[in-house]
């Protein structure tokens, strides 16, 4: 708190005067963790000129400037709860820069303690994540966007770059602390917002989960893939390998105990009477009946080994069939862009009339809605964006319409099924237009057919995944294998001694591993979309780039024929 007038503090029985100019921390700390008040402050002057100078109206705006500020903030979801008086003074805070072209706004990696929030008022700004720029539409931001609000927040680091683009831009910023005095959100409230804003990164590109790949890539150099171990099978399979081992190992001590016993010697507990003799006693009673341990086990090994391998490979095609049919959604979503991009009027000169234009990007929009909202239904760590709250935060991060949200909120339907709607606006806005004669006029019948194919397909595609995760394998088949290799695995202590003696706690390491692994690996492949969390950091497929993969397609075609030579 920056005084501007005199203060009397007691704090036990201690009298402190500060004066005009004096800074007061005001005691922070005690603030954030709700603790009582440790002193008392009382005011000695007459002055209405103290506090928060960051809360006073900044001098450099106009009476429309401020409408301006105050019009994008009340229809962005993030300030519905805020209350006029709260949001007057954060209008009041913000104050007007001008940026040339090319200039760093933001810089990824940078702390965002103390920064600023931003709201650009003329120009356009680049978003770049690792030194590349996020893919349209979600690269560009314009008039009205606000942006910065996500690390002052949460007080993380930048999550990417951002620069000016146009030849000059003029921005109104807020400092981040005033931000946050005004956005005072309850921690549960916060950390819901945190989780939403996690996965939006993730359809924006700012945020991914193999560096860019729909899956962790491979190097096929034999040194590089011995050295992994997140994202393989090995960080799955190391803790029970050990934990065999060791039980081999006891098995083996013990053996060797029994040994003593039956020749009469006193058993000294060493590494050399341990291993003094490698080879298995045959003679001995106990190793003699471990034989028959082992000769049982060797039948369901042949088993267990043939029926591993094959759910393992009925498993992989599973998780291939899964693969195929998302990219025949993006492909379907693709070629209805074509065709829609192909058929809509044109200017004299080839390019595309405006109200072509106007159709491309508002049908853009409801395609990229359907795609967020059909693998939100799908996948359980994205069905949070199909809640109120996760509705709220897509408009105001500006993946929704204010009106698109009102229509969501209003529909009688469940989360997993609103994607239907977008998926209906496409067709309707299609048969509107034809109906109208403008801009699709031209269309014929067989190309308004087509479109309802593609959105059919669309359709079917998503119900054929949601069908084959429904029934992706019967629980008496994956039961059946489970307790297959355990036993097998379990067993291989006491059944490997009479074959190799000492040796065997490798051996049964190494079997644990490609066994157990091997059973691991296909109930990662039975969970492409992560929906169990039975491995965080395996094979599941990043659903972003299949999302950001469409919503650049989206774009690409109207941008790709927006000219024509001919």
């Amino acid at each position: 708190l920056w005084l501007q007038t005199t203060l009397h503090i007691n704090a036990f029985s201690t009298q402190i005067l500060l004066s005009r100019g004096r800074f007061v921390p005001v005691w922070p700390t005690l603030a954030l963790q709700s603790s009582p008040r440790t002193s008392t402050v009382k005011l000695l002057e007459s002055n209405d000129d103290w506090g928060a100078p960051r809360f006073r109206d900044k001098p450099n705006k106009t009476s429309q400037e401020k409408t301006f500020i105050q019009g994008c903030l009340a229809q962005n979801e993030l300030f519905a709860a805020v209350s006029k008086m709260s949001l007057n003074d954060l209008v009041n805070a913000f104050e007007k820069i001008q940026l040339s072209c090319d200039d760093i706004i933001l810089k990824q990696g940078n702390s965002s303690q103390g920064d600023y929030v931003y709201l650009i008022a003329d120009g356009q700004c680049t978003i770049n994540v690792d030194g590349k720029t996020i893919p349209e539409p979600y690269g560009t931001l314009s008039r009205g966007k606000i942006f910065g609000e996500i690390g002052v927040l949460y007080n993380q680091p930048r999550a990417a770059t951002i620069f000016v683009q146009s030849e000059t831009a003029i921005l109104f910023r807020v400092d981040g602390y005033t931000f946050q005095d005004i956005l005072k959100k309850r921690r549960k409230d916060l950390q819901q917002m945190k989780q939403i804003d996690s996965i939006i990164y993730e359809i924006e590109g700012a945020k991914t989960l193999y560096s860019g790949k729909i899956i962790p890539p491979y190097q096929p150099e034999r040194l590089w893939l011995w050295k992994q171990l997140d994202g393989t099978i090995l960080s799955l399979s190391l803790k029970i390998t050990l934990v065999t081992i060791l039980a081999s190992l006891a098995v083996v001590v013990y053996i060797k105990y029994q040994v003593f016993q039956y020749n009469n010697d006193v058993f000294v507990w060493s590494l050399d009477n341990i291993f003094q003799e490698i080879g298995p006693e045959k003679d001995v009673p106990i190793v003699q009946r471990l034989d028959l341990i082992n000769q049982i086990w060797q039948y369901q090994k042949n088993l267990t080994t043939f029926v591993l391998t094959f759910f393992l490979s009925q498993s992989f095609s599973f998780w291939k069939d899964i693969y195929r049919t998302a990219r025949e959604v993006q492909g379907s979503l693709d070629d209805f862009h074509l065709l829609l991009a192909t058929n809509v009027k044109r200017n004299d000169g080839g390019t595309f009339t405006t109200e072509s234009q106007n159709l491309l990007e508002e049908i853009g929009q409801y395609s990229r809605l359907f795609h967020i909202f059909l693998w939100a239904s799908l996948a359980e760590r994205y069905e949070i964006l199909t809640t109120p709250a996760g509705l709220e935060r897509m408009e105001s991060r500006g993946l929704l319409t204010p009106k698109q949200l009102n229509v969501l909120e209003d529909l009688n339907v469940p989360g997993d099924q609103l994607f239907y709607a977008p998926l209906e606006w496409m067709m309707i806005r299609i048969n509107q237009s034809m109906k109208e004669g403008f801009p699709l006029s031209e269309a014929k019948p067989s190309v308004q057919g087509e479109f309802l194919r593609k959105v059919c397909q669309l359709k079917g595609h998503r119900e054929e995944i949601e069908s084959k995760l429904a029934g992706r394998m019967p629980l008496a088949y994956v039961h059946l294998v489970q307790i297959l290799v355990d036993t097998f695995v379990l067993i291989a202590p006491l059944a490997l001694y009479p074959e190799i003696g000492a040796y065997s706690p490798v051996a049964v390491g190494i079997l644990t591993f490609f066994y157990t692994g091997s059973l691991d690996l296909s109930k990662v492949f039975l969970d492409p979309l992560n929906n169990e969390k039975y491995s965080e950091d395996s094979i599941f497929m990043d659903l972003g780039i299949l999302i950001r993969e469409s919503n650049a397609a989206s774009v690409r075609w109207y941008s790709a024929g927006g000219k024509l030579p001919f």
